[in-house]
């Protein structure tokens, strides 16, 4: 039996007049081709600030209701232990803030080599990348990288204001395989 999780304790957001824009089609369009198809990781940029929440909170409900397996989280609201707590508390994995980082680390490659073997696809949505604190980039970094390595069915949604795009570009690289720019206005 395929287990669906949505945790979107972050990710929430009052929708907008914005929210029937032909740019939230394209976009939410992409992203499901993304999901669809395992491509790994997606960078969203562009928008406004409230944007990325309304897209990150239709991707969580959107891809849970397919039977994936979907964490949300917002990168600029992470707390004291950074991302990598957010997360293991979204995979209900068993985080103690008294033991080391690497302890949440080594229990979520277990989570997503489990989830490889026998379970549904796993989906991160992190909202609000480049406001976090510099630590909590490197924990993205570390996910794409486990997901790379771990050969995982793990699709990484990176969504960032639009002077955040080039930053978060430079430090993903090639591991971005779809970038979906939003426009900053609607059209």
């Amino acid at each position: 039996m395929s287990q669906q999780r949505l945790v979107s304790t972050t990710c929430r957001s009052q929708a907008s007049p914005r929210a029937t824009a032909s740019w939230l089609r394209e976009a939410q369009a992409r992203l499901a081709y993304l999901v669809d198809r395992q491509r790994g990781l997606g960078l969203v940029s562009g928008g406004t600030a409230d944007d990325g929440p309304m897209l990150a909170l239709w991707a969580a409900d959107t891809f849970a209701s397919r039977g994936h397996e979907v964490v949300c989280v917002s990168a600029a609201s992470a707390g004291r232990g950074g991302l990598i707590d957010a997360l293991a508390e979204g995979f209900r994995l068993a985080a103690d803030e008294s033991q080391p980082a690497w302890r949440a680390w080594q229990a979520l490659h277990q989570h997503l080599a489990q989830n490889f073997s026998c379970g549904p696809t796993t989906v991160v949505i992190a909202h609000g990348v480049g406001d976090e604190d510099p630590s909590g980039m490197d924990d993205l970094l570390q996910l794409a990288h486990v997901g790379s390595v771990l050969d995982t069915r793990l699709i990484l949604i990176l969504i960032c204001m639009p002077h955040h795009g080039p930053a978060v570009r430079r430090s993903f690289g090639n591991w971005i395989d779809l970038e979906i720019p939003l426009a900053t206005s609607d059209v």
